[in-house]
């Protein structure tokens, strides 16, 4: 039996739509999981450049901050020592040059603390012997 063309007239109004809103949907899903899949991996990407970023800054700043510590120390080894106003010089330089630091103290042979610049806030640690907790002693020992 073939159906008539009121039953085919049926079907088309009817079942046609929902056919055709049923695949229309599930199109618009699918583009928006897939949208929603590759913003993900974008925010996945920024992040990851943001902290590679910041690491890269940070390891510089770092590096940075070293290096003039060290030349510091390396002038202080040539000359044989330095006056503590010509090491309050520096250490006022490095202050100033690179902000952040909240002192910068020159420690004796013993580990304690016995120039600080600046002084003010400081005073505290003036003489202040830090090597008293043994864990401590002995990393100063080792970076000694």
């Amino acid at each position: 039996m073939q159906p008539s063309n009121r039953q085919f007239q049926f079907w088309k109004a009817t079942w046609l739509p929902i056919i055709v809103g049923t695949g229309i949907i599930a199109a618009t899903l699918t583009l928006w999981q897939s949208l929603k899949v590759q913003e993900e991996t974008q925010i996945h990407r920024q992040v990851d450049f943001a902290t590679v970023s910041i690491s890269r800054e940070i390891r510089s700043q770092t590096d940075n901050r070293i290096q003039a510590l060290v030349r510091m120390s390396r002038r202080w080894a040539a000359q044989g020592g330095l006056s503590k106003p010509n090491w309050t010089i520096d250490a006022e330089s490095l202050l100033h040059d690179y902000p952040g630091y909240q002192a910068i103290e020159w420690i004796d042979a013993n580990f304690h603390i016995r120039w600080i610049v600046p002084i003010e806030g400081n005073e505290a640690a003036q003489d202040l012997n830090i090597a008293t907790k043994p864990k401590r002693k002995e990393a100063l020992d080792v970076a000694r």
